[in-house]
């Protein structure tokens, strides 16, 4: 379902699937050199970009945190959204947040630290319907977005939880989007096929 880069790992990926497992592969080699079991089936995996940690999200609503390094598993938390988690990712520069997405219609950011919830971001904008929604965070942190099924893009402050802006020009549910790194550019696309850049 899912494959992941980390920002310091070009030579390994991982991925993770509906058999319940995480594989992690030697690009170099071309096989997978270390597979882990999950206990369910893993809808989203993303390397922490320090390259020390695995995220997955899973079917059963947990969001698991792996050692690279070694397959363990370092932490747990059980339930994060009501629903299944369809998607996970961490802060592009830091490491500081952790967010995930589900078919609950809101959006987990998490301590990686502490591990503590920080924030559940909601709207009436923001409907999953099922749908993947795939959430991202700002390079300074500041700020997370998320497509929605309306066709709105909801960007929430992480200082405080709330709705700063809400992009609205899709005309089709919003599949995911992506900060530029280098930029206060986000890039969206939707169902139609449509892409859109937000300056």
């Amino acid at each position: 379902h899912s494959v992941s880069f980390g920002a310091n790992e070009s030579k390994k990926c991982v991925s993770g699937g509906q058999d319940r497992t995480i594989r992690i592969w030697d690009l170099v080699k071309g096989y997978c050199v270390q597979t882990i079991a999950c206990g369910s089936t893993c809808f989203s995996v993303c390397m922490g970009q320090n390259g020390s940690f695995v995220y997955s999200g899973h079917f059963d609503g947990s969001v698991r945190v792996w050692d690279f390094r070694t397959g363990s598993l370092e932490k747990q938390l059980p339930s994060l959204q009501g629903s299944q988690v369809s998607s996970v990712g961490v802060a592009p520069v830091s490491d500081r947040y952790l967010v995930s997405a589900g078919r609950d219609n809101c959006v987990k950011v998490v301590d990686t630290v502490t591990f503590e919830t920080v924030h559940t971001l909601e709207s009436p904008s923001f409907k999953t319907a099922g749908a993947k929604a795939v959430p991202c965070i700002s390079p300074d942190d500041a700020y997370v977005a998320c497509g929605s099924a309306t066709g709105a893009v909801c960007v929430w402050s992480t200082r405080t939880g709330t709705v700063d802006t809400e992009l609205k020009k899709h005309k089709q549910g919003v599949l995911a989007c992506a900060w530029n790194p280098s930029a206060a550019m986000i890039a969206s696309t939707d169902q139609k096929g449509d892409l859109i850049i937000w300056d």
